[in-house]
């Protein structure tokens, strides 16, 4: 009996535990629908600024934003070609949205600590991610694994001329 009355008090505890992980999970919604007015600060590259975000009255919050549904080449580059439209890709965003007010929506946790991933809207009330998609400085990206922006011979000769720049900075005086 004694064995029984033990196996109960666990199991009450395991549908009590379990059920306020459930309450939880519902009192911490997955994503915020918006619409978040918010102030651009840096455009750190074609798909990523900083903002800060008027999240309640006189409570302002700065955080990194991924511009939802498009993949931009990074300015860490493999190849020149990359590095090349990556910084196109953010001075385009720079000139729409740089040190301006935008609104962000359907805003989620991003992968990346502190950072979120929300569809931009500009002043004009156009979507950011649409404009970098039509210049042809982003492609569309829904998670996964993303494309390489370079080609293989790129990639290879890309390398070579830094091995060659990095030993012509250690022979210099």
């Amino acid at each position: 009996m004694a064995g029984f009355k033990k196996w109960g008090i666990v199991l009450i505890l395991i549908v009590v535990f379990s059920a306020s992980r459930s309450f939880e999970a519902l009192a911490r919604p997955k994503a915020l629908a918006g619409p978040i007015p918010a102030f651009v600060e840096r455009v750190v590259d074609g798909d990523t600024l900083v903002v800060r975000a008027r999240i309640w009255l006189g409570q302002e919050l700065k955080v990194m934003v991924r511009i939802s549904g498009i993949d931009a080449p990074e300015l860490r580059a493999r190849c020149d070609k990359e590095r090349q439209m990556a910084i196109s890709a953010r001075q385009f965003v720079k000139r729409l949205v740089g040190q301006r007010k935008v609104t962000l929506s359907h805003i989620r946790q991003g992968k990346y600590a502190g950072r979120v991933i929300a569809k931009v809207i500009d002043k004009q009330g156009s979507s950011l991610s649409m404009q970098l998609l039509n210049a042809k400085l982003a492609r569309p990206y829904h998670r996964g694994r993303r494309k390489s922006w370079c080609t293989q011979t790129s990639v290879r000769s890309y390398k070579k001329a830094q091995i060659a720049r990095t030993r012509v900075k250690t022979v210099a005086p």
